[in-house]
């Protein structure tokens, strides 16, 4: 490599090679060999070094930054410093890269001995606000941005970031003063477009919508349709924007534009949906969401609202049917909320058809899931209170002639006293959902949630296990002064009397 335009001209993987080549080298040089290779290569930038030469080294800078190695770039920056410690665009350029590394206090510190030699230059204060703006300064960005604007009006950099700045702020009068002025430059001079003039309009209609002036908004969005009339997203924007101020149908119609231009967007889809469900025209949203499901025959949601609307139908068959066919699917999303609503829509649709044991297992298996859900556990007290002699019957059978079960007792109460109490709780609420009848693991329950400091859960489930077995009562009033303080039993007491 003989020379600067040769090595312009190779494939990037030689490029490659001779960049950890030249990181190796610039590391291992004492300080002394560095100074004398550095003065070699400026007097004689042609020869073949074990450092690349200047024109070299920014090359290699721009091509690292081009290629997000951000790393590799400041390494050979910092040797252009060294090269020539008083180039200020040097320094700016080491500035730009420190800041994409998020070593702000590094430019801070470079660009204030700057500004006392040149306080002017405009590439030094937009770094220094870059830098005060992430460490948490934006009004301080904001001075020396209005500052860089008064020695240069017409630079769109310090426009546009101050009209960002304004937004990040939640001044969005201020934001769209700036994104106007950064138009009226642009549009004048398109030769030094920054950011699209599209992209400004975005940012302005955004600003808009945060000032709830959605009529201004919606004009800015026509005014773009005119130039791209079949720019879908424009048309979901504008549906967005009515539904913001309660036109439904007029957003229904601007919904409709969107899937005359793409008859599968499924954000279009599914916002018709819903809009239809909303408005009680169970027949068009089923349409919607079945439309969904060709689409896309894993789309979990949809299959969840069209169960959901068949119990407001109240055809809680088909509904049991839709929830029961969504459980293969669920392994594949690894969506707890999708679980959960699964397995509740299963426990309610069950209730529903009076199948109430059926019910109560999926009741109990979204507790393990969201263990701490009240209303759940509301439903299932229910569903034992309204069994009792059932539960009362079967609970001794069980532990007489189950001794696995038994054995698992034992394993969870030496979780209690571990304190691990969640595998106790999990542990315990698998072994309900096939043997709900239990009093002794109702009790354990009950005791967990009390440990925990849930005392209306643990109220529900004291409830239950005295109602079944009420000689349970003793093991209450013997033992609920060992593990909880005063001001809890006496909480825990009169949500218990209350229950009763």
């Amino acid at each position: 490599m003989s020379d600067n335009r040769n090595f312009l001209n190779l494939p990037n993987n030689e490029i490659e090679k001779y960049i950890k080549i030249y990181k190796k080298t610039i590391r291992t040089h004492n300080k002394n060999n560095k100074i004398k290779q550095l003065q070699y290569n400026i007097q004689s930038s042609n020869k073949q070094t074990n450092i690349p030469n200047p024109k070299t080294t920014q090359y290699l800078i721009t091509y690292c930054i081009e290629n997000e190695q951000y790393d590799n770039a400041l390494i050979f920056c910092e040797l252009w410093c060294d090269y020539f410690p008083n180039s200020i665009e040097a320094k700016n350029t080491l500035c730009t890269i420190l800041n994409i590394l998020y070593r702000f206090n590094e430019v801070l510190n470079i660009t204030s001995k700057i500004l006392k030699t040149h306080p002017d230059n405009i590439e030094t204060i937009l770094n220094r606000a870059r830098a005060t703006e992430q460490i948490g300064e934006p009004l301080k960005a904001v001075e020396l941005l209005q500052y860089a604007l008064e020695i240069d009006n017409t630079n769109i950099r310090i426009i546009y970031m101050l009209a960002t700045l304004y937004k990040y702020m939640n001044n969005f009068n201020e934001a769209i003063k700036y994104y106007n002025i950064y138009l009226e430059i642009i549009k004048k001079r398109k030769d030094i477009e920054l950011i699209t003039i599209e992209t400004i309009y975005h940012e302005i209609a955004n600003c808009y919508i945060h000032l709830t002036k959605y009529d201004k908004a919606i004009d800015i969005y026509n005014k773009l349709l005119e130039e791209t009339p079949y720019n879908k997203e424009l048309w979901y924007f504008l549906a967005n924007l009515y539904i913001l101020k309660g036109q439904i149908y007029k957003a229904k119609e601007y919904l409709e534009f969107v899937l005359s231009i793409d008859n599968n967007s499924e954000t279009a889809i599914t916002i018709l949906a819903e809009i239809y469900s909303k408005l009680h025209d169970y027949g068009n949203s089923l349409y919607y969401y079945n439309k969904l499901l060709d689409i896309n025959p894993d789309n979990i949601n949809a299959s969840i609202c069209i169960a959901t609307i068949f119990i407001q139908k109240k055809q809680y068959k088909l509904a049991k049917k839709t929830f029961i066919s969504i459980i293969p699917k669920l392994n594949k999303k690894n969506n707890l909320n999708y679980s959960f609503f699964t397995f509740y829509g299963l426990g309610l649709c069950n209730y529903l058809l009076n199948n109430n044991i059926t019910a109560l297992k999926y009741y109990l298996k979204t507790l393990q899931i969201y263990p701490y859900e009240t209303k759940i556990i509301n439903k299932i007290q229910k569903i034992y209170l309204s069994n009792l002699k059932k539960f009362s019957n079967q609970a001794t059978n069980i532990l007489t002639n189950n001794k696995t079960i038994n054995q698992k007792i034992n394993l969870i109460t030496k979780y209690i006293n571990n304190k691990d109490y969640e595998s106790a709780l999990e542990l315990i609420i698998s072994i309900l959902q096939k043997h709900p009848f239990i009093p002794d693991l109702l009790y354990l329950t009950a005791k967990i949630y009390a440990i925990k400091k849930k005392n209306k859960i643990a109220s529900y489930f004291f409830s239950i296990c005295f109602n079944i077995d009420n000689s349970f009562v003793i093991k209450y009033n013997n033992e609920i002064s060992t593990i909880l303080n005063n001001k809890n039993i006496e909480k825990l007491n009169k949500l218990l009397f209350f229950n009763k």
